[in-house]
């Protein structure tokens, strides 16, 4: 197929609006296999600054990434540097504003930055704190009515809703109220059919679909449910295997990968699965040395290292590992043109493809069907090229699709086509997954178009849109003939 190496204008300025798009992509990039090592640790025996006395929830700060940690036998919740230096303290002993009896589960709102921290010895309830560490508000009480707790464990957040989501584990449910503390909704009971838990522990909520994660600690698996708290699916049963749990309690998102990451008790180790639970890769084994543990019970992801923390009360320890050597997907983003046009028009759609790593990424490739009633323009309109790979976009059709590509290191590619709405309506366009052959997959982008409804075109071809190089040709001709006018008029000029 042929390849036209020029752009438009508009497709230039599309390339530069694309470049933040490709960033939340990277953002947003599907599972990819990670392999961990023991980076360093932080925490002794005591109750001094710094100290742990079983230190059980942990959560990382997004903004600053400081560790945040439980520390349930000293009645007080600290706050580390992300490298594990002691910064600041806040809770004691009591049933008061602000006290704790156990301070167990911990979780951070995204954009507030608020530290809510779920307290199992008084009165079974759930405080909230600002990010310095003020006592704001708390919400609970011991019971099985709703709002009520039995022993609540984990806590997570909805990053789009803010609401404040609760495994409470005696009561074998989980419970979501509002960012201000009011019961909104249940869902789970006893048992170990699908939807049902058994002393279920951690929770965590995928940044991306909202799903909720939690691990089953009593039935040995970890169960996925969407955001209304509906079951969707599960993976995970007894035994030592890959992919297997002996009580897992801890588990957290990758804010970059969307990798779920386990705490395996029993096990003494953590083990890593993407999205949807398939197994991908583990690190620790039981001891006291570097990277082992006595029971690894929670853990959390540094949203820029990817750096995962894991608290070991059993040694009054957290210790921090490091991602080496993975290779991340490619990154996809993609902008229409014009935001509006009229039916039976066209604007373009610029694709940019970019390669994260420092090393080459071959293989690369997506598919982009496109809604009912857009279709490619006729002509296309191709313009550009991505990595040598192919591209496929028939006029009249409803798809584009990219294979083949090879990207160097730290590389970016872009193409775009045009394309015509049908129809009066809103089109909200998603590709599908790019790919790449070490990479494995990677995020969708999407783009959306509203077209307006308005008088046919005129019979005939499209005019093509000038290309970047007849745009130079027309200013250096018009330099040429300005210059032949200035000659011509010197010339003329008495003497």
């Amino acid at each position: 197929m042929k390849r036209l190496i020029a752009f438009d204008r508009t497709s230039l300025l599309l390339v530069l609006r694309l470049a933040s798009a490709m960033t939340a992509a990277f953002v947003a990039s599907a599972a990819f296999a990670q392999t961990y090592v023991y980076l360093s640790q932080f925490g002794s025996s005591g109750s001094g600054d710094g100290q742990f006395r079983l230190p059980e929830g942990v959560a990382i700060d997004p903004l600053t990434r400081n560790i945040v940690v439980a520390d349930a036998a000293n009645s007080r919740v600290q706050i580390f540097t992300p490298s594990g230096v002691f910064i600041a303290k806040f809770g004691s002993s009591g049933t008061g504003n602000g006290q704790f009896g156990n301070p167990n589960g911990i979780a951070i709102d995204p954009t507030s930055r608020n530290i809510v921290v779920g307290d199992t010895a008084t009165g079974l309830r759930v405080e909230i704190f600002d990010p310095a560490g003020s006592f704001i508000t708390q919400f609970g009480s011991f019971g099985s009515a709703d709002g009520q707790f039995s022993g609540h464990q984990g806590i997570a957040i909805d990053p789009a809703t803010h609401n404040i989501v609760v495994m409470d584990t005696g009561n074998a449910r989980v419970q979501i109220f509002s960012a201000a503390g009011a019961f909104i909704g249940k869902f789970g009971s006893a048992g170990s059919g699908n939807g049902q838990f058994s002393g279920a522990h951690g929770i965590a909520i995928d940044p991306t679909t909202r799903n909720i994660v939690v691990a089953d600690t009593g039935n040995h698996r970890v169960q996925i449910f969407d955001s209304a708290g509906n079951y969707l699916s599960q993976f995970g049963t007894f035994g030592t295997g890959n992919g297997q749990f002996n009580l897992p309690i801890g588990v957290a998102f990758s804010p970059v990968s969307r990798n779920i990451v386990v705490a395996d008790f029993r096990n003494a180790r953590v083990q890593i699965f993407n999205a949807t639970g398939t197994y991908l890769s583990q690190f620790g084994s039981d001891g006291t040395g570097n990277g082992q543990f006595a029971s690894p019970a929670w853990v959390a992801v540094d949203p820029v290292s990817e750096n995962i923390v894991v608290t070991d009360p059993a040694l009054d320890r957290a210790q921090i590992f490091a991602l080496q050597g993975a290779a991340l997907p490619p990154t996809i983003g993609k902008a229409f043109g014009a935001a509006t046009i009229q039916v039976n028009a066209s604007t373009s759609l610029t694709f940019a493809i970019q390669n994260p790593n420092a090393t080459p990424l071959t293989g690369i490739g997506f598919g982009d069907a496109m809604p009912a009633g857009l279709v490619i323009a006729t002509p296309n309109g191709l313009a550009g090229s991505c990595g040598g790979g192919t591209i496929t976009a028939v006029a009249g059709s409803g798809s584009v699709v990219l294979a083949n590509a090879t990207l160097a290191p730290t590389s970016s590619c872009s193409f775009s086509v045009n394309v015509t709405p049908m129809a009066a309506g809103t089109y909200d366009n998603v590709t599908g997954s790019v790919t790449s052959a070490e990479g494995g997959d990677g995020a969708t982008a999407a783009a959306s178009l509203t077209a307006a409804a308005g008088p046919a075109p005129p019979p005939g071809p499209a005019s093509a849109i000038p290309t970047l190089q007849q745009w130079a040709l027309w200013i250096l001709a018009s330099i040429v003939l300005a210059a032949g006018g200035i000659v011509l008029r010197s010339g003329r000029h008495p003497r």
